[in-house]
């Protein structure tokens, strides 16, 4: 299923919906008309180059109902530091997560600015907005934006669209996937890229939603797509007419595709850089006792 389908089945006339992570402007080209004129696509982009492109887009006359603010949406007000691709091949790729803004990510030139953060809950309650739809597109910054978003979530059991590309790595549930289980929220997914460590694809799914838990996606390292969160109090509504399959019998349609060239260097690059990060913090660590325990005989003997 693609994802004009899927902001057609959450979004309707007169709604509120939140754009996370707007980029230029492809969630606000697809959401904008589905709320119409009576509604309104509030669209958040702290990077200033993209920031200007979804700008343009609400000046135009179809688009008025898109209200644009660069700033990015985390767990706390204040400021925080992007970091962003300056390669032409990584223009639009940018992260507030310092451990994703490596070359395999962003390329070998990676610029910072210093951006202003907002929480949708501090956003919302000072305008009186009740989102009907957040869609979260932060690379790797889900856990903290919904963080910051537990008094909407619980008070108007919002459609939720988000990224899953990272934060099974080290092994847990991020804490964005429990916050919304225990709110009540049922996971679909959309489309995937990795199963098991993989790339891959689901054959056969186009118009179909798969539901999942966070711990199937964990025990099959399945990532790289999108999910659709439905609260159990709307989710049988919203998917009436929907197809929908069990994450078991999605395995059976899971097809492995063969990554380019340059995501193969890409692949190696990372994992190089990581094993070279963890072998410079493990020498740290590793002086770093020997230095305390040096300090430590030298206290208790009393030599100066």
């Amino acid at each position: 299923m693609d994802m004009k389908e899927v902001y057609a089945l959450c979004c309707k006339p007169g709604d509120t919906c939140l754009d996370v992570g707007a980029n230029v402007d492809q969630t606000a080209r697809l959401v904008a008309p589905l709320v119409g004129s009576s509604g309104r696509c509030v669209s958040f982009e702290c990077h200033p180059g993209h920031f200007a492109a979804l700008s343009r887009l609400a000046t135009a006359e179809s688009f008025r109902n898109v209200e644009p603010y660069c700033r990015a949406l985390s767990s706390d007000v204040g400021h925080a530091v992007m970091f962003f691709g300056e390669d032409p091949d990584a223009a639009e790729a940018s992260t507030l997560m310092p451990e994703l803004a490596n070359p395999a990510r962003l390329g070998r030139r990676i610029g910072r600015l210093k951006v202003e953060t907002d929480t949708i809950d501090r956003f919302c309650a000072e305008r009186n907005y009740r989102p009907a739809l957040i869609k979260v597109d932060v690379e790797g910054a889900e856990e903290h934006v919904f963080a910051g978003a537990r008094t909407v979530l619980l008070d108007n059991l919002p459609h939720v669209v988000f990224e899953f590309g990272h934060g099974f790595a080290d092994g847990r549930t991020p804490g964005h996937f429990q916050l919304l289980g225990e709110f009540g929220y049922r996971l679909f997914i959309v489309d995937l890229t990795y199963f098991r460590n993989r790339p891959a694809r689901f054959r056969d799914l186009s118009d179909t939603l798969v539901e999942a838990t966070p711990a199937d996606l964990l025990r099959n390292a399945t990532s790289g797509g999108n999910i659709l969160a439905l609260h159990v109090d709307k989710w049988a509504e919203v998917l009436r007419e929907t197809k929908t399959m069990s994450f078991t019998a999605a395995e059976q349609r899971v097809v492995f595709t063969a990554p380019s060239l340059k995501g193969r260097l890409a692949s190696t690059l990372h994992r190089a850089e990581v094993d070279m990060l963890n072998g410079v913090a493990s020498g740290y660590r590793a002086v770093r006792s020997v230095a305390v325990g040096v300090a430590r005989y030298i206290l208790k003997r009393g030599v100066k």
